[in-house]
């Protein structure tokens, strides 16, 4: 990611229609996007391998694959989970 700022507009676009459908955005959908893509943001998640330069077919087996449910009961706050029907 050479440009945070221009990546977190092209960011927001992709996610009104494919992430939080939400018309404004919530407050708390903003400050989660800000702390990596926001001006005193911290990039380093956005690093992470799935969104590399991977090839396609390698990057659609990774999101196949993956996976956080077993690790779900480490969470030692109360927590709403859920999985929207527009979520991939």
């Amino acid at each position: 990611m050479t440009n945070p700022p221009q990546f977190f507009a092209a960011l927001q676009e992709f996610h009104a229609v494919h992430g939080c459908t939400i018309k404004p955005f919530p407050p708390e959908y903003i400050y989660t996007l800000e702390q990596v893509f926001g001006l005193y943001g911290n990039p380093t998640v956005a690093a992470a391998g799935i969104l590399q330069k991977e090839s396609e077919d390698h990057r659609d087996e990774s999101r196949k694959r993956w996976s956080i449910i077993d690790r779900l009961p480490q969470i030692r706050v109360p927590t709403f989970v859920i999985n929207g029907r527009k979520d991939h």
